[in-house]
């Protein structure tokens, strides 16, 4: 087993992996505000992504899974025994885009710190942890047919056979901060996630601040971990990373939203704007439509597919 050894595509027929060692961080939570600690460990074959919050008693351990989200109210919630994990999408991200398949996130407390709104912490800790094959081969479910989800107000997500992971997002926002980018396409692999989606940081606007604090939210946030936009532009000093970091940060949410369908998707997915609560319902809605996809090995990860859906609330 080669510890730091990477591969490109990200869904290339190689075995699956963990890390080496144990990483170590703590961070504020951006919803809930609290500082929280966080450990990654390495974890078997087929064990998948496990959160554990050490911090109930017993511990609880959630399973990153589709089924498991509890809520997408501008952030992407597990529960399982009425035990919560927060904004996880940003983590699932890193793992996926670097194609971690198993690890155990020991968390003390309800949310994954939000660090500096990106994955770029997470993929820093990653790397410091060192990546090692297994001997089990990886699983991966593969488009085979188009596989169409479309909800009202013009959203959609389609999935079509492709090569490796391909990701296509479109966003429509009429601001002046997206006038130079509402458009983009990638195909993932580690490189490409770290060069040009890690870095992309969450945004939201000055008009909904109330709203979200009327929903308990944002407890956390500070410009320093956020992009916040007015109605003229960017109000951080800083402005953006590259003129079109927003969609890349869409795309940055939609690939750790569907990376919680627990393996590795072959396919292309074409969205158009995406958001949790969508991002969510489209790949439960795939997982239940068996004809639109193929697990490779046949019996990946059963538990994925049949396990029963539960509630998700979202802010509307």
């Amino acid at each position: 087993m080669l510890c730091g050894t990477r591969h490109d595509p990200i869904t290339a027929r190689f075995r699956q992996t963990t890390l080496c060692r144990p990483v170590h961080a703590r961070g504020i939570g951006l919803h809930s505000g609290q500082l929280v600690s966080l450990t990654i460990h390495p974890a078997a074959a087929n064990h998948g992504i496990v959160f554990k919050r050490i911090d109930t008693t017993p511990a609880v351990s959630i399973p990153a899974l589709a089924a498991m989200v509890s809520a997408t109210n501008f952030c992407t919630s597990l529960t399982r025994n009425n035990t919560t994990i927060a904004t996880v999408e940003h983590l699932m991200a890193a793992f996926a885009g670097l194609g971690i398949d198993n690890a155990l996130v020991e968390v003390n407390g309800c949310e994954i710190p939000i660090f500096d709104g990106s994955a770029a912490a997470f993929v820093f800790l990653l790397e410091v942890g060192g990546i090692q094959r297994l001997e089990a081969p990886r699983r991966i479910l593969r488009i085979v047919q188009p596989f169409f989800f479309e909800t009202q107000g013009g959203r959609s997500l389609h999935a079509f056979p492709d090569e490796g992971l391909r990701l296509h997002v479109t966003v429509d926002f009429s601001h002046p901060a997206f006038v130079h980018g509402n458009r983009l396409a990638v195909r993932l692999s580690p490189t490409t996630f770290t060069r040009e989606l890690s870095r992309a940081r969450t945004f939201g606007f000055v008009a909904d601040l109330e709203k979200l604090k009327r929903h308990n939210l944002i407890h956390g946030a500070s410009l320093d971990c956020a992009i916040l936009l007015n109605a003229h532009g960017v109000v951080n000093v800083d402005g953006l990373r590259c003129p079109d970091e927003l969609v890349r940060h869409k795309t940055l949410d939609l690939l750790g939203d569907l990376s919680l369908c627990g393996m590795a998707i072959e396919g292309r997915i074409e969205a158009v704007k995406p958001g949790h609560s969508i991002n969510n319902a489209f790949l439960r809605a795939l997982l239940a439509q068996s004809s639109a996809y193929a697990l490779d090995p046949p019996d990946s990860f059963p538990e994925t597919i049949s396990r029963p859906a539960a509630a998700v609330s979202t802010i509307a």
